[in-house]
């Protein structure tokens, strides 16, 4: 993304198919799926996406990678 002040929402899910369907009513400009959600394969989720927001961007994590995030924006983060 590109260096500039902008309202950026993070959502976490646990749930691949609650996450495909936040993606159906809402803007998704980024993905970052992990291989081990509790319902669908990161593979598959991002193919939803995919299909669902054609010009996000869609990372699929390797075990163990994690989010590194500022401690300043993290009261913006909701897990679901």
């Amino acid at each position: 993304m590109k260096e500039r002040q902008v309202a950026r929402t993070t959502i976490l899910y646990r749930s691949g198919l609650r996450a495909a369907e936040y993606a159906m009513c809402n803007p998704v400009d980024m993905m970052f799926a992990p291989n081990n959600l509790l319902d669908l394969s990161g593979e598959k989720l991002l193919e939803r996406i995919q299909y669902l927001q054609s010009i996000a961007e869609r990372f699929l994590m390797e075990e163990g990678e994690k989010i590194l995030v500022s401690p300043a924006v993290m009261f913006r983060w909701r897990c679901l």
